[in-house]
């Protein structure tokens, strides 16, 4: 069993996702990013990037011994192996589906767990039901998807930066609506993006044939986009 100890900015519903990882994988390796992408049918994937440590195993054996593991011991039955992206399909009882791919730059590999029904509750991001409320006074709350992600901070020991947040909103809105309440509440036109800065977080929002919304953290010296 690996021992990856994360100490912050890791989604308080993975609990379960960290420690299968964790049982998956083996010793001296490493959590380099985490993403998790959710669609408006309620469906979830999960990933982990992982590298190997100082002394610790290659790529190949690093998925080998995954695939080997979740065979034996999590119920998880081999689907595909796709050579030509050197990723192993595995799928257990429950209907979720395992991914274990290797990647070259940087080097490492992604664990991806698919779930064909995993339901949330918005209140559980607050930044995001603040946008949806400026959506639905242009007529439009239709969360379409959701993509969140995070990578190490490699100056401080096990902690990550805050997360990413992409959102997509769908469904018709009226964008002079739309326009009026961005104005209201600090936004301002930056190029073909609506911007509004924050000492947190610096959100930028796309009015196209969908509304697109990115929530990024605003760390100190770095150059916002």
């Amino acid at each position: 069993m690996a021992s990856i100890v994360v100490t912050g900015f890791l989604p308080d519903e993975w609990p379960d996702f960290i420690a299968l990882i964790d049982r998956l994988v083996p010793d001296r390796v490493g959590l380099y990013r985490w993403d998790e992408w959710r669609a408006d049918d309620g469906s979830r994937m999960r990933a982990a990037a992982i590298v190997r440590n100082e002394g610790g195993p290659s790529l190949e054996d690093l998925a080998s011994h995954t695939k080997r593991t979740a065979l034996a011991h999590y119920g998880f039955t081999s689907v595909a192996y796709e050579e030509a992206f050197l990723r192993t399909t595995l799928e257990d009882p429950r209907g979720r589906i395992l991914r274990i791919a290797q990647h070259p730059i940087p080097p490492r590999i992604v664990i991806d767990l698919h779930e064909a029904n995993a339901p949330f509750d918005l209140t559980e991001l607050p930044a995001v039901a603040v946008m949806l409320k400026l959506t639905e006074r242009a007529g439009t709350t239709q969360l379409k998807s959701l993509h969140r992600f995070a990578e190490l901070d490699l100056e401080r020991v096990n902690t990550f930066f805050p997360p990413t947040t992409e959102l997509v909103i769908g469904g018709p809105y009226d964008r002079a609506r739309m326009c009026k309440a961005l104005e209201e509440t600090g936004f301002y036109e930056d190029g073909e993006a609506w911007v509004r800065q924050t000492e947190l977080v610096r959100a930028e929002i796309q009015l196209l044939g969908d509304v697109k919304i990115k929530l990024s953290p605003w760390i100190r010296g770095s150059i916002p986009g």
